[in-house]
């Protein structure tokens, strides 16, 4: 039957540790690996292979930075002339359903109230060509 050694620590064994690391020997022996360690092919394989990966991200995300911040400026050239083109497709709409009140003021207006009535539709669409208009020249002017 084996016996069992129960190994307790005192405390003069961190001290005789300590002495053990302070050592000449071990000190050049600790040294001499460190040495070994920054000369052998693969730390320097691992480190290179390392210091490339974290170049290639600090580049891909100044590229991603980069492309944001022009595919943003690109998106605001578009969207303006974008939107002027729609406020004037909207404004020649609504013009023409202004002529289109003007000749049923003309046409079907003999009678005073359908003319009245014809005459309100006219100036109400009278109305949005002007606001459409008004929002197409403030849009020229932020320009």
């Amino acid at each position: 039957m084996a016996t069992r050694f129960k190994v307790t620590p005192h405390a003069g064994d961190r001290d005789v540790a300590l002495r053990i690391l302070r050592t000449p020997q071990l000190q050049i022996s600790l040294s001499s690996r460190l040495m070994l360690m920054s000369k052998s092919l693969r730390f320097q394989m691992l480190a290179l292979l390392s210091a490339s990966l974290v170049l290639l991200l600090l580049i891909a995300l100044a590229c991603f930075s980069f492309l944001s911040s022009n595919v943003q400026a690109y998106r605001g050239l578009l969207d303006g002339p974008l939107q002027a083109s729609q406020l004037i497709d909207q404004a020649n709409v609504q013009f023409k359903i202004q002529v289109q009140d003007w000749k049923d003021v003309l046409l079907r207006g003999k009678q005073p109230a359908d003319r009245e009535n014809y005459w309100g539709q006219f100036e109400q669409q009278e109305r949005l060509v002007q606001a459409t208009l008004s929002q197409l020249a403030s849009l020229r002017r932020r320009r």
